[in-house]
């Protein structure tokens, strides 16, 4: 891995552990800013897909109603 990768690496984990902008993050690094604009965006692209595949409970519409009780109990079968 690069220097600047390394670097890049560092200063994403910067931004997303502490919500600062990437302007204040990159201020030592002004070069690096496009560079970490387009990987914040990918980063937060696809943590978005992920949030899209894997909605939290809190965020689904499921209606409680809709899920049947555990105690249904099933037709039997007799033998002959």
């Amino acid at each position: 891995m690069t220097e600047n990768e390394t670097r890049i690496r560092e200063l994403l984990e910067e931004i997303l552990e502490s919500d600062l902008s990437p302007e204040v993050v990159c201020a030592d690094d002004i070069d690096l800013l496009p560079v970490i604009r387009s990987r914040l965006q990918q980063i937060r692209r696809v943590g978005q897909e992920i949030d899209d595949l894997f909605p939290s409970r809190a965020s689904t519409k499921c209606d409680e109603q809709a899920i049947p009780p555990i105690d249904i109990r099933l037709p039997s079968i007799e033998r002959r």
